[in-house]
């Protein structure tokens, strides 16, 4: 059955049953469950306004369906950030399972949208004291906010030893104003403070002037995977440290304050090559869910999520228990205000 049929098909059904009020991220499940792609998944989702209530689907030993939804609304509600956590799986081009996680946020203030970079004394700079665990970093962000979900972002600040450069712009704030040295090669991602995601290369501006212009994030990262709603790279394009399917990180933008996080898996057994995404795998995977733009970030040891301060995927860190993050410079996360 072709996509548009899926789709419409399990709308009417839906409908029919008398529910209503589906996402695209709703639509975009249905769609996978029904052409076989979705495999062994788990569902979730929650307003971030209110305390969720869970229930348990039927399991058995080819599927397993989890949920977890809010139905409690209160006077503010409205000015509370809207959040859905969708754990799916897809088989990539080695006919591996590959499990990835997205959360798909619609804001009502970019503000609830926030990066935490780490920083020595309010500096930031170079070297094992400005990295931390993502886990650790929630633990700083708490302190000031009420976090949500976050992911690991771009490592603007790895160590010493890589005089790495790049425009760095968070949360307003001029941290990096060198140009990168591959800016031939890849674009900055640019998040505004209209609520608004596209690319931008460094050889055509400056930090100072992306700032003037209403700059509120910047990302160096790369490359762009999907641009005006068409998959944005070739079918063999790789980062340079990324050759083949590894764990992924990248940022999905729909429509002006409505966001993905998404972090797929990888690497999970020792010398594994084979299980993971490539990247036109998830260019096609977030364009199929919607994305009119998409930036990809850090991989490999450094993906990670974070979900009301649990850790959502496996890491590639370890081969047992698959739960030791790396540490890592700056993230990226979603808070109620």
């Amino acid at each position: 059955m072709k996509k548009a049929g899926v789709i419409s098909f399990a709308l009417s059904f839906l409908a029919s049953l008398g529910v209503g009020g589906l996402t695209l991220g709703d639509a975009f499940v249905f769609d996978k469950e029904a052409s076989g792609e979705a495999g062994n998944n788990s569902i979730a989702s929650w307003e971030s306004s209110s305390s969720a209530t869970s229930s348990s689907g039927e399991t058995n030993s080819s599927n397993t369906s989890d949920s977890s939804s809010s139905n409690t609304t209160n006077s503010s509600s409205t000015t509370e950030p809207i959040v859905n956590y969708y754990k799916l799986s897809k088989t990539n081009k080695y006919s591996t399972s590959v499990t990835y996680h997205i959360v798909d946020m619609t804001l009502s203030s970019i503000y609830q949208l926030q990066t935490h970079l780490v920083t020595v004394n309010g500096k930031a700079g170079y070297g094992n004291s400005y990295k931390k665990t993502l886990s650790s970093q929630w633990s700083d962000i708490a302190a000031t906010h009420e976090p949500i979900a976050a992911i690991n972002g771009d490592f603007a600040f790895y160590n010493s030893s890589m005089e790495r450069a790049g425009y760095v712009i968070r949360n307003g704030l001029i941290y990096r104003s060198s140009r990168r040295s591959d800016y031939n090669d890849y674009d900055d991602m640019v998040i505004s403070y209209t609520g608004s995601v596209s690319s931008v290369n460094e050889a055509d501006t400056t930090a100072e002037k992306l700032k003037s212009e209403g700059a509120y994030q910047v990302f160096d990262f790369g490359p762009a995977l999907v641009n005006d709603s068409s998959i944005s790279i070739a079918t063999n394009e790789e980062v340079d440290q990324s050759m083949g399917s590894n764990p992924r990180t990248a940022f999905g933008y729909l429509s002006p304050l409505h966001y993905l996080f998404f972090v797929s898996e990888g690497r999970l057994s020792r010398n594994s090559s084979k299980d993971g995404f490539t990247l036109y795998e998830v260019a096609s995977i977030l364009k199929d869910y919607g994305c009119s733009y998409a930036y990809n970030l850090d991989g490999g040891g450094s993906s990670t999520m974070l979900k009301e301060g649990t850790l959502m995927n496996k890491t590639c860190n370890d081969y047992s228990s698959h739960t030791t993050e790396r540490p890592i410079s700056d993230c990226i996360y979603v808070c109620k205000s």
